[in-house]
């Protein structure tokens, strides 16, 4: 599916790829991207102009956003790199327990359907994880 947000990514969901590491790059990164197109992005959807429209409606505010809170001294981008390296980290660690999760053989290990119910779902905590990313981001931003 497409996530606006892999633009930051030289490959999608992959944090050692992040395209920038600082708010004042996003909006380097955004002309660079305007100047070069969707490439091939895209090429799997029917509505490839909207998408990359849309897409990059959604950097443009990203790096004005950013570029806001970074008066006020708070890095959006920094705050993104490193809850991406602690989720990497975490999942690194879950990754042998909960083999399926990284899409792998569970080799007897808890099942999806076991783990769900121990843990709730997996689509609630990953809610949870953001809302609390977000809460966390808010009052930062809030305390400067």
């Amino acid at each position: 599916s497409v996530k606006p947000w892999d633009l930051l990514y030289e490959t999608a969901r992959e944090p050692a790829s992040l395209r920038i590491t600082s708010a004042q790059e996003v909006s380097s990164l955004l002309g660079r991207l305007q100047a070069e197109g969707p490439l091939d992005r895209l090429d799997s959807y029917n509505d490839k102009v909207r998408l990359w429209a849309a897409m990059l409606e959604w950097l443009e505010q990203l790096s004005q956003v950013a570029s806001e809170l970074a008066e006020k001294g708070c890095d959006v981008v920094m705050l993104l790199k490193k809850a991406v390296e602690e989720d990497a980290k975490s999942a690194e660690s879950t990754k042998s327990k909960y083999t399926w999760w990284a899409g792998g053989d569970s080799g007897g290990e808890k099942t999806q359907s076991e783990s769900c119910k121990e843990h709730g779902s997996a689509e609630a905590g990953t809610d949870q994880t953001s809302s609390g990313r977000r809460r966390a981001a808010d009052s930062s931003v809030e305390d400067s």
